[in-house]
């Protein structure tokens, strides 16, 4: 019998190489500078769970306005949007010295995670090789390892939870039950409408087969399986409650719906009614709600509009997770119906695909909870391509699946970086306009002091393009964003921080791509 240490090991491997790969790719580029709005969300709640808190106090009264910025409440209290899980895990990171610590830990989560449930359908050997080239077709100059909005913890939720199912059917324990409700709070705390969906799949084969049922509700099943999965799911449930209270005020009104009544027209799916739309403040929430997501609303009406819409989303993602190395192994593995795993693993992905074909947007990450079942197909089309190979020979040697795995995994290494211009997408969107904006704050912490900096966009400027982000804590900053919104506005502004050097920012007013930096005259 193999021992637990022993099944253990190489998983435990597998996670340090991902943590060892993901700083490598630190300390050859540098910590990336965040350039999305996503990315700013994901910092701000980094901050401010590292100092020990839910939720950060709103602006100086009167000053809201000034500080409005993407993906962020100013009330009732200054938090991000988003569900807390990343935000943990950049602040695990940031508490050992940089917020790009926690995601190296998430890809020393990510392929341990995706071999563990590989290993419910494949034997070691395949399972780790699978749990490899994830790393190495991820790992390596993608934005999910160069940047701070990477889907690593909703793809290690999904692993556990799609690995943990078929565990649970061929024999109940409360260990995999466990760690089916750890995926789940994962899902929910990362992508809630995604992992909401795909649920649904393992609930219905506990549901509607027998084996399930018997699973679940036999008098074992209830002991081992169900009172397990279901205490820790209750106590997720409390958590997003208190998360929940603590930024909204509301028990059951998380901070994401929140932010969209306050600021967005158009809701999570394409058939519901577009909402009034609020009259915004700023010309980048203008620029953004009103011209970019607006024309991205009304593309989609149309069959041809739609059509297109997806499919430049699906090449995306299709570029990111496979490449032009793996796409071969993908369709290979998904015409092996008969095999164990794979009905399994489509199933999984056409109901994940299904649901964000309704939605307004879809982006590569959007689609990390099924990278899993994905890299599953990937493997199962290696492993019929070494086996068609291997007849020509009498006794296939086990050490031909390791060279065959060294081969690949250095393939697609060599790919993502040959292709880094072209497969980065944090790379093919940082602007010379989003890069200004770290050398300014850096050329003004170096003058020393303390400083308020007011950012004027104009006509010509990007809605990608917001330079007004803030830590959690705007005392302690060197220097302080805040929008340009008038005289009126801005003398309240300056009356609040009578202490800061004040700087005027413009980007975009006068062209394409003009920055000016002047300082202000106090009154």
């Amino acid at each position: 019998m193999v021992s637990v240490s022993s099944r253990a090991t190489p998983l435990l491997l597998l996670g340090l190489t991902g943590v060892l790969l993901a700083a490598a790719n630190t300390i050859v580029l540098g910590p990336p500078s965040p350039a999305f709005h996503d990315e700013f969300g994901y910092l701000l709640q980094a901050d401010t769970f590292s100092r020990g808190r839910l939720a950060n106090p709103s602006p100086p009264p009167g000053t809201e306005a000034s500080f409005e910025t993407f993906h962020t409440l100013q009330s009732p209290t200054y938090v991000a949007k988003y569900p807390p899980a990343n935000g943990l895990l950049l602040a695990a990171g940031q508490v050992i010295g940089h917020p790009i610590v926690g995601v190296w830990l998430g890809f020393g989560l990510l392929g341990p995670a995706t071999a563990w449930m590989l290993l419910a359908f494949l034997n070691r050997r395949w399972a780790l090789l699978g749990g490899l080239l994830t790393l190495a077709q991820l790992g390596v100059a993608t934005y999910w390892v160069s940047g701070y909005w990477s889907a690593v913890l909703p793809a290690t939720g999904g692993a556990l939870v799609l690995g943990a199912a078929p565990r649970l059917l061929r024999r109940p324990s409360s260990r995999d039950a466990i760690v089916m409700g750890i995926g789940l709070a994962v899902l929910a705390n990362t992508r809630p409408f995604e992992g909401l969906v795909l649920s649904l799949l393992p609930a219905s084969l506990f549901v509607l087969t027998r084996r399930g049922r018997r699973a679940c509700f036999s008098t074992e099943g209830l002991r081992r399986v169900t009172l397990p999965l279901a205490g820790v799911l209750l106590l997720c449930l409390a958590l997003m409650a208190l998360y929940n209270r603590a930024t909204t005020t509301r028990w059951l009104e998380a901070p994401y719906t929140s932010y969209e009544k306050q600021y967005s027209p158009y809701p999570l799916f394409l058939t519901a009614n577009k909402r009034d739309t609020p009259a915004y403040s700023s010309e980048p929430f203008r620029l953004y709600y009103g011209e970019w997501l607006s024309s991205a609303w009304e593309r989609q009406q149309s069959a041809s509009g739609w059509i297109s819409f997806k499919m430049r989303g699906l090449l995306q993602a299709g570029q990111l997770y496979f490449g032009p190395i793996l796409v071969l192994p993908l369709v290979l593995g998904g015409l092996r119906l008969r095999r164990r795993g794979v009905g399994y693993s489509l199933a999984a992905i056409a109901i994940l695909l299904a649901a964000l074909a309704g939605t307004v947007s879809i982006r590569p990450h959007y689609l990390g909870l099924v990278l899993a079942p994905a890299m599953l197909l990937v493997t199962l089309g290696i492993a019929t391509c070494w086996t068609l190979a291997s007849r020509r020979f009498r006794r296939s040697r086990r050490w031909t699946v390791w060279v065959l795995g060294i081969t690949l995994v250095a393939a697609c290494t060599g790919e993502r970086l040959w292709f880094w211009d072209d497969t980065n997408l944090k790379a093919a969107a940082s602007r010379s306009v989003s890069l200004a904006r770290p050398e300014i704050e850096s050329t003004l912490s170096q003058a020393g002091g303390q400083h308020l900096v007011l950012v004027e966009t104009g006509r010509y400027s990007s809605p990608h393009d917001d330079w007004v982000f803030n830590g959690a804590e705007l005392a302690e900053q060197s220097v302080v964003w805040a929008r340009w919104l008038g005289p009126e506005q801005n003398a309240e502004l300056l009356e609040a921080f009578p202490e800061r050097r004040a700087w005027h920012v413009r980007i975009g007013v006068r062209g394409p791509g003009d920055i000016g930096l002047d300082e202000l005259s106090r009154p």
